[in-house]
Formats: C-alpha cells, structure tokens, sequence
C-alpha cells in the first residue's frame, strides 16, 4: 500500500504480537535518574561576537578538530516557514568526525541513529552572547548500554570539547 508504513503493510492487528526486536538491546529507563548526573551537552558562551561570526568560528573550531559540517538546519527560519512562530538564532551543524563514527558502527551498527554529532549555535536573546552547545558523545555508551564505545565517546569528547576550548579562548582575545 503506498504511502503506509512497514507496521500498516505487515497487516499486524491489535492482538498479534509485536514485532520481533531485532539489534542491539537498549537498557530500560523507568526514570530520568539514569541521565541526571550526566549532562546532555558541552558548552560554551561567547560574548562580544554576532552569530554569524560565532557560526563561522565553530566550524573551523570543529575543522581544526577532523569533524566535518554534513547538515545545517536553520531552526529560525525552518519555524518561521512551517509554523509562523518566530524564535531566536538557532542553527543545528550536523559534526562528523569519519574516523569516530566509523570505529562507532564498527561496534554497534545502529549508533548511525545517534550519529552525526550535533552541534548547535543559538543567540542568547538575554544575555546578548552566542551559545555554542556539542552532543555529549556519553551519550552513546548510556543510550546503547555498550562499554566498547566508552573509549570512541572519549575521543569525541576529547576532540569536541578541545573545539569549544579553542571558541572560547578566541572569545577572550576578541574581549
């Protein structure tokens, strides 16, 4: 049947069983306890800078570190044309490192899901700064459950976090 899904074309009805999971076993999450001592981001602040300039920056930050920009999803503008809703400066890169995230489907063939690392740039309406936040790669080993990936969840870490670094000392030069 076009345009229905896999679940609408399988015929399955309300009393047939579920589909057999195929994959990796996700762990259970019967609360958020599991994520609050983890930060879902790594961070930084940049004052006396515009957004553009910050965007510009970040990827080189992130360049300079072996990740790629593969996406650009202007939030702002995506809002504003499907919603009519207007929101502050909101940019989601899409950061590939090749070398991480082929060691990570190496391990588990549907950490693409997870993948790549996003990196959002968005204007502090308040504070009139510019926040750059990257995807705690952590998340990848508590999402799956899989301890081989602590050691390429490190590196991404490492390396996203040195990016940030080097925005924020380019941030203090600029003050």
């Amino acid at each position: 049947m076009p345009g229905k899904c896999a679940s609408h074309q399988s015929g399955r009805t309300k009393s047939s069983p579920p589909p057999k999971r195929i994959g990796t076993q996700l762990p259970q999450f019967d609360e958020r306890k599991e994520f609050s001592t983890m930060t879902i981001a790594l961070s930084t602040t940049l004052t006396d800078t515009d957004f553009e300039t910050a965007v510009t920056a970040t990827k080189a930050a992130l360049s300079e570190q072996g990740f790629g920009v593969l996406t650009e999803i202007d939030m702002q503008a995506t809002l504003k044309a499907k919603l009519g809703t207007d929101m502050e400066k909101y940019l989601i890169l899409g950061a590939c490192n090749p070398t991480l995230a082929h060691r990570a489907v190496g391990i588990v063939r549907e950490i693409g899901l997870l993948l790549p690392c996003n990196v959002v740039v968005r204007a502090d309406t308040t504070a009139g700064s510019v926040i750059v936040e990257a995807m705690n790669p952590d998340l990848m080993v508590q999402v799956t459950g899989e301890p081989a990936l602590s050691d390429v969840a490190a590196e991404a870490t490492t390396k996203l976090q040195a990016a940030l670094d080097t925005l924020g000392s380019r941030d203090a030069v600029r003050s």
